[in-house]
């Protein structure tokens, strides 16, 4: 390694990521196949409870809202 290379981590678990393609996505392979990331027609991701569109990449690694995520929380808590 030289001075100017970075260590990468996935943005889910924390797993050091090694591939280019994966430090782009932010994901660890692993994280990429367990998020459930449904395209519609219109090239969107949507919601997997509630059908909203999907604008952050968190929600879209998650495949679910924020308000949903925050809906599941509090029902656990």
């Amino acid at each position: 390694m030289t001075e100017n290379d970075e260590t990468y981590f996935c943005e889910r678990c924390g797993t050091q990521l090694n591939a280019v393609d994966d430090i782009q996505i932010g994901l660890c392979p692993s994280c990429q196949s367990i998020a459930k990331e449904k395209k519609t027609k219109e090239g969107s991701f949507t919601c997997e409870i509630c059908g909203k569109q999907l604008h952050s990449m968190d929600e879209i690694s998650q495949g679910i809202c924020h308000t949903c995520k925050a809906a599941i929380i509090k029902k656990i808590l």
